[in-house]
Formats: structure tokens, C-alpha cells, sequence
């Protein structure tokens, strides 16, 4: 409260100074001088109040983009997560990872100039699809797909999600 009065005792100063009225108040104003130097005080401090506001959030963005670290390639919008390093996937095998949905992938390499990525669920009734040789088999209904997620066999009549990736700098993202 102390803290308030000193706020507000020089604010009401001001505005009674504005108004030709005396610093202080005297009984016999009426209280429609009272209320108006009330309002006229609450209005200033308001406008204060976001002015201090306006500059305090000015000066935060400025020092938080000064702050920012410098961004690299991989960093930037157009290229996504990396999950491998090309080098490390040799062609004819494939690396599992979990996509950015949380969801299990596979990331394959059939030929040395090939990456593809896909949905390690399988389209039959949702079971993780296991890499088996050139392709996938769901361990659950039987159903299988080739190495471009192709169903191949029954049950499952869709293929594998695909996840589109790229090479960048040697490191296969998530495009």
C-alpha cells in the first residue's frame, strides 16, 4: 500500500497541477473534482503502466533475437529431423527410428543412390511391421509388403506410409 501512495501521490500532483487546482485537496472542493482527479490520476497511471509495458517487451524480443544462435543448414525449415548419416546405411539395409509422431519407421537403402522411409504400422488393423529381407511382414495378421511398402499379401490392402526424406550434407532428413 505504501508502495501505491508513493506511486500515486506524485500522479495526483500532476493531474491537479493540470486541472489549476491546489497540490493537495481541500474540503471545500466538491466530489466531482474528487472523482475527476481520481479518473484523470488512473488514466495517467494506465497509461504509464502500458507505455513500461510497450518498452519492457520491445526491449525482451531485441534481446532475445540478439541472443538467438546463428542457424545452419540443418536448422532450417525446408530440411527435418536427421536420422541417419548416409555413410552409416549401406545399400540393400535398412535402420529403424521413430518419426516425429512418435510413431516406428524404417528408414531403407535399396539401391547405393536410394534412401526411403516408411510407417513401420501395418494398414491391416495398425501392428508394427517388421523389416524382413528386401521388404516387410506384419507379425500379427501375416500381411506383406515390398521394399516401395507395396502390399504383397493379405490382409492389408493399402500400402506402407511413406515418409519423404532427402539427402542433405550427407545426412538423410526428413524432408
Amino acid at each position: 500500500m505504501k508502495m501505491m501512495r508513493r506511486v500515486l501521490l506524485p500522479l495526483r500532483a500532476k493531474v491537479r497541477r493540470k486541472l489549476a487546482l491546489l497540490t493537495r485537496g481541500t474540503p471545500d472542493e466538491g466530489p466531482a473534482v474528487q472523482e475527476d482527479v481520481k479518473r484523470r490520476t488512473a488514466l495517467r497511471g494506465g497509461l504509464i503502466a502500458a507505455a513500461t509495458t510497450v518498452v519492457g517487451v520491445a526491449a525482451g524480443s531485441a534481446l532475445g533475437l540478439a541472443r538467438r544462435p546463428e542457424t545452419s543448414p540443418e536448422d532450417s525449415p525446408s530440411t527435418g529431423p536427421v536420422i541417419a548419416a548416409a555413410a552409416d546405411i549401406t545399400a540393400g539395409s535398412a535402420k529403424p527410428f521413430t518419426a516425429p509422431n512418435g510413431a516406428p519407421a524404417y528408414l531403407l537403402r535399396p539401391t547405393p543412390d536410394t534412401f526411403l522411409a516408411f510407417n513401420a504400422t501395418c494398414t491391416h488393423q495398425g501392428c508394427p511391421v517388421s523389416y524382413v529381407g528386401p521388404g516387410f511382414r506384419c507379425p500379427c495378421h501375416g500381411s506383406t509388403f515390398d521394399e516401395n511398402g507395396r502390399v504383397t499379401g493379405g490382409p492389408a490392402r493399402a500400402s506402407l506410409i511413406e515418409i519423404p526424406v532427402k539427402v542433405v550434407d550427407g545426412q538423410v532428413t526428413i524432408a
